[in-house]
């Protein structure tokens, strides 16, 4: 009985077992299907003066590993004519998830006309993003749609309306009227929208930032043509997710940062000062004096932050780098400055994957020497346990 049994368990799992040994085959399989896919794009070029002719299939600078773009359509003497379609495909998705497209003038100078629906230049899995509106002679007119969508496995006619606005009817390209925008850097982490007004292709009066329909933050910008940012502002950094909120609030004068600039952190619905310093008053937007600035990679997860002068725009003397561990910053790296920002002397360094919430043992500092800018002889890698893990060489 218990022979039994345990073979039959035994034999369930082998099944089980060889079930995902297939699974992982055919992903293989169809990863490779796909990778195969990519190298299928090409046309004809013309032999006499090496322009592009016929039917084109051209794959998009946006594609990566996982993620195929293609435009295809025809050439005549270099220049795109008629209809052109564009696809998005991933590897582990049958068909394609988008498709877009519209036409060019039959007259052969490259330029668009009619109807289109265009994909963003970021468009990716995670930051889904449509254009929908109408061309003359190459330039957009009338309304424009943006919309986005998150789930990769919908088409376009399930997507909601998300933003867009007007175009002048002159066909010069200008944004006129009230606008939504989405932020340029708009994905699954953070979905930011702007919300304004243009006039004759210049924001002008208020504008807001939005996060999911709640206000983080916005300005004003004078009713002029200039299109200069005036007053007090809060804007959004780049390195924001949607969990994990960065503003810097402060004031501009003709488009130039003035006077003191504070750097906010929310995360958890609680907003915390963690850096800041001083733009000169004259309008340059020169940096001066004592500043805390955050790490190009800050995040939840990498709380880091250098702290020390600049003079007129420039780092300068002692810079101290801080790690946040225990709910408080700890220095834990640093050097020194000349005046125009070149490194010299002794420096510790963070490797690029450095995390506040690694153990310790993770945790990799870089000791060595710059001269003039550049690294010098023997460079340390350690551990916060100060455990020696390898050394670089930089003597030329």
């Amino acid at each position: 009985m218990g022979k039994k049994l345990a073979g039959g368990i035994f034999g369930q799992l082998s099944q089980v077992y060889i079930k995902v040994i297939n699974q992982i085959y055919q992903c293989k399989r169809n990863y490779i299907k796909f990778l195969r896919n990519v190298d299928s794009g090409g046309g004809s070029y013309d032999g006499e003066n090496g322009f592009k002719n016929g039917k084109w299939i051209e794959i998009s600078e946006g594609s990566c590993e996982n993620e195929l773009i293609t435009h295809s359509g025809e050439y005549r003497n270099g220049k795109k004519i008629g209809r052109w379609e564009t696809f998005y495909k991933e590897y582990y998705v049958n068909g394609f998830t988008f498709q877009a497209g519209g036409s060019y003038s039959e007259e052969g100078d490259g330029l668009k006309i009619g109807k289109w629906i265009e994909l963003d230049e970021n468009f990716s899995r995670f930051s889904q993003v449509i254009y929908k509106g109408e061309y003359q002679f190459g330039r957009k007119i009338g309304k424009w749609e943006i919309k986005s969508q998150m789930d990769q496995m919908q088409r376009i006619k399930h997507q909601k309306f998300r933003g867009g606005g007007q175009y002048d009817e002159e066909g010069q390209g200008l944004k006129i009227g009230k606008w939504i925008e989405l932020s340029h850097d708009f994905s699954q982490d953070l979905q930011v929208f702007y919300k304004g007004e243009y006039h004759i292709g210049k924001k002008i009066g208020r504008w807001e930032i939005e996060n999911e329909r709640k206000q983080i933050g916005g300005g004003c910008y004078d009713e002029g043509s200039s299109g200069f940012k005036v007053g007090r502002w809060i804007e959004l950094c780049e390195e924001s997710k949607s969990d994990s909120l960065i503003t810097i609030i402060g004031e501009y004068e003709k488009g130039k940062k003035i006077g003191r600039w504070d750097i906010w952190y929310q995360n958890y619905a609680k907003n915390k000062l963690i850096g800041g310093g001083l733009y000169d008053e004259r309008g340059l937007n020169i940096k001066i004096g004592k500043w805390i600035e955050l790490s190009d990679r800050f995040t939840q997860d990498q709380k880091v932050i250098y702290s020390g002068e600049y003079k007129n725009n420039m780092r300068s003397g002692r810079w101290d780098i801080w790690y946040q561990k225990d709910n408080e910053f700890q220095r834990i790296a640093g050097g020194q400055y000349q005046g125009d920002s070149i490194k010299i002397g002794k420096w510790i360094e963070l490797s690029k994957g450095f995390r506040s919430n690694n153990q310790p043992s993770e945790q990799i500092t870089y000791h060595g020497e710059y001269n003039n800018g550049k690294k010098v002889g023997i460079w340390v890698a350690m551990n916060l346990n100060c455990k020696k893990l390898k050394e670089l060489n930089y003597n030329n």
